[in-house]
């Protein structure tokens, strides 16, 4: 059921080879709701407001708007895909939410309803040639100082709220509140995680950390951050780099203090 009649005469084109497949253009809203189940796709039509920077949605930001995908997933079996930045506060407890990666960018947030999902579940999934799942409680991590290696977290991990509890489970720790980079003293392989060994931590100085990277003979330089209000593209005009050699500079807060952490990618 497709509201828009180009997009719904595109569907029936994709969908053609399909003989179970049909399209129809109709308003969400007019649906019988004798249905077994439903898949709905609701489309971000406007932006609520901002605050701080950032975007406020709002049920009625979507259309059909999500009251009413939730009533169709509190009546039926139903699964709801929506953006990967849903606010979690949206997101009703009775159903399981997945958020799901592809290529280490977050795609989508889904929703499963009655049988199709598990009540209160939460999950990160990461799609490729397999499907790897993570679910977990919602807890915080410890939080200590930098260690050997530094660990940048899938996004669908990170947005999920598990972090906390992947952290937990496999002996790694945070760095500071809300920052979500992960530490250990030991190398970790993971399929959520992309691992760095620290060759030192220096304060976020640019002047600094420019003469830093003359000393290493540093060309090639792959700048990460979080936490700081320093981008990377206002911060590598200032390096002047023209050395040899390649490293990672990851830009963040560690405790209070901000910090530029110069590292190594794990293999």
């Amino acid at each position: 059921i497709e509201k828009d009649e180009l997009t719904a005469n595109i569907a029936k084109h994709n969908l053609s080879k399909y003989q179970m497949a049909s399209v129809s253009h109709a308003d969400a809203f007019d649906i019988e709701s004798e249905s077994t189940s439903f898949w709905l796709d609701p489309a971000r039509r406007k932006l609520s407001s901002k605050a701080a920077g950032r975007v406020m949605l709002k049920p009625e930001d979507f259309s059909p708007n999500l009251d009413f995908a939730f009533e169709i997933g509190a009546k039926h079996p139903a699964g709801i895909k929506l953006a990967g930045s849903l606010p979690h506060e949206l997101i009703p407890e009775d159903c399981e939410a997945n958020w799901v990666s592809h290529n280490n960018e977050l795609v989508e947030t889904v929703l499963w309803f009655g049988e199709l999902g598990q009540s209160g579940k939460r999950s990160a999934l990461i799609l490729a040639d397999t499907i790897t799942e993570y679910s977990g409680d919602l807890i915080q991590a410890p939080i200590s100082e930098v260690g050997k290696y530094v660990y940048d977290p899938n996004p669908a991990l990170v947005r999920s709220h598990l972090l906390g509890a992947f952290a937990i489970e496999n002996g790694l720790w945070a760095i500071a509140p809300s920052i979500a980079y992960l530490c250990s003293d030991s190398e970790l392989s993971s399929p959520w995680l992309r691992g760095f060994e620290v060759i030192e931590s220096l304060p976020l100085d640019v002047k600094r950390i420019a003469r830093r990277m003359s000393e290493l003979d540093i060309g090639t330089l792959e700048i990460k951050k979080r936490g700081v209000d320093i981008t990377p593209e206002q911060l590598r005009p200032k390096l002047k780099l023209k050395g040899k050699n390649a490293a990672t500079l990851i830009l963040t807060r560690v405790g209070d203090a901000r910090k530029a952490l110069v590292c190594q990618p794990l293999s």
